[in-house]
């Protein structure tokens, strides 16, 4: 079923189905009734930057409650849109969402924020001279040779020797504006074991290693 954008959505019980991300999640209460609790209900935001409220009353609330976290992505089907005609606004929708028995939710991994292309010693031995690739590197620092490693403005060469997961060793050197952030870490590092992730290196061989 096509995804269909908050400013999209039709009144009634239409099959549409949106996905969005749950920003803040609360009970609602009624102030002339003691407190009584009469909704669950929680704000959601779309890729378009549309915000929408979605309210489940509290007789149906306990079946979705536990499924719901704030920050994560949803796609949800099998829902009531109403008119936002009420008090208390939280949205400028012209809509609200209210969940039915059949109401279907399903969490969305979201993108990551990152990629990596480790690679392993084979691997980079391979890769060497060849410019044709700038994959990334993780392993354990074992040594640090350089100068002037606590003088923030420096950028002069700093070379890095780190243990790869397969047992193998391999210097990484760093110059310039990678040498400086390199010399912004080092107070934090210094005499702690440390892993280090290092992206878009350029494998050379020198030595026959």
């Amino acid at each position: 079923m096509a995804i269909t954008p908050f400013k999209e959505l039709e009144i009634g019980r239409q099959s549409q189905s949106i996905c969005g991300r749950l920003l803040r999640k609360w009970q609602a209460k009624s102030f002339h009734q003691n407190g009584k609790i009469f909704s669950l209900d929680f704000l959601l935001l779309d890729q378009q930057s549309t915000l929408i409220q979605v309210t489940i009353p509290q007789y149906r609330a306990y079946r979705f409650r536990d499924d719901l976290h704030e920050e994560k992505v949803y796609n949800i089907s099998e829902f009531q849109v109403d008119a936002n005609y009420g008090k208390y606004k939280l949205t400028d929708h012209l809509h609200v969402i209210k969940f039915l028995d059949g109401t279907i939710i399903n969490p969305i991994n979201p993108i990551p924020n990152e990629m990596f292309r480790f690679r392993q010693y084979n691997e980079l031995w391979t890769l060497a001279g060849t410019n044709h690739h700038l994959p990334d590197v993780v392993g354990e620092l074992t040594k640090i040779q350089g100068s002037n490693l606590e003088d923030l403005s420096c950028d002069e060469k700093i070379t890095l020797y780190l243990l790869l997961a397969d047992g193998k060793n391999v210097s990484v050197m760093v110059w310039d504006a990678c040498a400086l952030e390199f010399r912004k870490l080092y107070a934090t590092i210094v005499g702690k074991a440390t892993i280090l992730i290092i992206t878009a290196v350029n494998p050379k061989s020198y030595g026959g290693t």
